[in-house]
């Protein structure tokens, strides 16, 4: 006869399971809706892959919990989670404290890809706000800083270009930087050409580009030597996760092998 306190155990357990499974399989719609809502990413693998893992740990976890190894990883995937709540929530309180004076004489975006020749949903927010900046500081010079990629029929500079111009930014305000793959490259790239067009004089610099991106961006204009300050862009709610998780294993990443 089973007794009360075995019973309750067991229901816990069970719940505990189910919570994770359904947990897990909330998280792997979400990738999947949001594969087709945006171009897909190394972000929305990490979704993919935080699914299904959250999905096949609660379809074990009532069978496998008396083992230890399982107990251990457990421990250690929810220390794992906790950290990439603690950094996105740094990282977007850094990105949303805009200090940008208005009166900065270079403006730097970075690219965020573009869909053929168009710019992708992310990238025009950034060029929404880079527009509204220009269109009010008319002294400030703009460096659309982004190269070509796979299923780019023109590099990001182009047609950050072109929609600027549309928005009624003169095209000799606008410089473009078509060589960079990276955050880093966007940054020491931009640098260079700014160095070359204020003659080795001095300017300061605003950084606009993603909330998220902010923390990330503004520390390598900082490496690269960059005087910056910045501005967010806009972000689809949908976006979120997959942007917060992709930046948090690239700080990370930079952290590693940039220290």
């Amino acid at each position: 006869m089973i007794s009360i306190k075995n019973f309750f155990s067991s229901v816990r357990e069970n719940v505990v399971g189910f919570v994770m499974m359904a947990s897990g399989i909330i998280v792997l719609l979400y990738g999947i809706v949001t594969a087709f809502l945006m171009n897909f990413n190394s972000g929305i693998v990490m979704v993919l892959m935080l699914g299904g893992a959250l999905t096949a740990a609660g379809a074990l976890y009532a069978g496998w919990r008396k083992y230890a190894v399982f107990r251990a990883v457990l421990w250690a995937a929810a220390a794992v989670m906790i950290f990439i709540f603690g950094l996105s929530g740094f990282i977007a309180l850094y990105g949303g404290a805009d200090n940008a004076a208005g009166t900065e004489r270079a403006v730097i975006v970075p690219g965020a890809g573009i869909n053929g020749e168009r710019v992708s949903g992310q990238l025009e927010r950034r060029l929404a706000a880079a527009a509204e900046y220009c269109l009010k500081n008319r002294e400030a010079v703009v460096v659309v800083s982004g190269g070509q990629g796979p299923q780019e029929s023109i590099t990001e500079a182009l047609a950050m270009e072109r929609y600027l111009v549309e928005a009624g930014i003169e095209k000799e305000r606008i410089l473009r930087e078509e060589d960079s793959a990276s955050t880093r490259e966007n940054m020491v790239n931009s640098k260079r050409i700014l160095d070359a067009y204020f003659g080795g004089g001095a300017y300061d610099t605003v950084i606009i580009t993603s909330g998220y991106h902010v923390y990330r961006a503004q520390r390598q204009a900082e490496r690269a030597g960059l005087e910056c300050r910045h501005i967010h862009a806009g972000l689809a709610w949908y976006e979120a996760p997959v942007r917060y998780i992709r930046e948090c294993a690239a700080v990370v990443k930079e952290f590693i092998t940039q220290s």
